[in-house]
């Protein structure tokens, strides 16, 4: 199964403090919807199947709904990644027509303070949730992910929050790097005791314990193959949290840049002197996530675990 996560605008109306788009980047809707009802169809032959609508805010676009109906035109299965704060009655009509896999919404901390801290909006929490409410009242597939940072202390009590409400909830470790290496991204990445938090939590309401090591090292990494990121000016990258463009799409070289995009990604990755830890677990396997490169943060002497060499590159 092959997915695609579309980022149809770098425009946001929320402003995270660990948002890894740059602030100096180009804002601007992805253009030219012929164009995309090509790269849809030629992705769709080389059988991607699943799209995420994303950002950005993908409700600021002003032609989302057209968006979302080329994709359901190319057979996609589409996802929406949102904040949830612009969902109205409206929205939520066009929601139950498309009938979409989930429309994912993005939650910081069950407190609206500790919420609205990190948007730097206030109000962002009620409102996000307003929007989710009207999703589950109306019968539309919706959900919420939290991306765990460091310094949030309620996080963990969004899990009963969406229990009582019935809608799924998910939480993840990863905070990607920042495309323009702002520190305030790296401020919010958890440390050794924060990941280990986060997988004692993770596993007491889950069966995620990690079995075999191998299994979640690069080998199993399926960025530029079986996953793909295109941005709003058509550049193509190995997945969403990659930095590096393997180019633009022009019409017809969507095989070429997979291609390129795939072994940007393994060239980076064969940089790595200690990906082979059986620690790996307590960060991110993924060198995307990660500023390890060309030597630089890892432990020449003792090859430890990739947290401590992240942990000493950031610090």
């Amino acid at each position: 199964m092959k997915d695609i996560s579309l980022e149809i605008t770098d425009l946001c109306n929320e402003k995270c403090t660990h948002c890894y788009h740059p602030e100096h980047k180009k804002k601007g809707h992805i253009k030219d919807l012929d164009k995309l009802d090509r790269m849809l169809a030629e992705f769709g032959d080389l059988e991607f199947m699943f799209l995420m609508i994303t950002g950005g805010e993908p409700l600021l676009h002003p032609e989302f709904k057209e968006i979302c109906k080329l994709a359901q035109k190319n057979r996609y299965l589409i996802s929406v990644k949102t904040n949830g704060t612009l969902i109205d009655d409206a929205l939520v009509e066009f929601f139950k027509e498309l009938k979409p896999r989930t429309v994912e919404v993005s939650l910081y901390s069950a407190d609206p303070q500790e919420h609205d801290l990190i948007t730097q909006i206030p109000g962002s929490f009620e409102k996000s949730m307003n929007g989710l409410k009207k999703l589950k009242k109306a019968g539309v597939k919706c959900s919420v992910m939290t991306p765990v940072l460091r310094g949030i202390r309620h996080w963990k009590e969004l899990l009963p929050v969406m229990n009582e409400l019935q809608i799924p909830w998910g939480c993840g470790k990863n905070i990607f790097s920042s495309f323009d290496d702002r520190v305030e991204v790296e401020q919010f990445k958890g440390d050794e005791s924060h990941y280990l938090d986060f997988f004692e939590f993770i596993n007491t309401h889950e069966s995620q314990l990690i079995e075999n090591v191998e299994d979640r090292c690069f080998g199993a990494c399926g960025a530029g193959k079986t996953t793909v990121c295109v941005a709003p000016d058509y550049s193509v990258r190995a997945c969403i949290s990659y930095p590096d463009s393997a180019g633009i799409y022009t019409g017809g070289n969507a095989e070429e840049l997979l291609k390129k995009a795939r072994k940007q990604l393994e060239e980076r990755f064969a940089k790595l002197e200690c990906h082979d830890c059986e620690l790996v677990k307590y960060c991110n396997p993924c060198p995307a996530h990660m500023k390890i490169v060309d030597g630089v943060g890892i432990c020449e002497q003792t090859k430890k675990e990739y947290v401590k060499a992240y942990l000493k590159f950031f610090s």
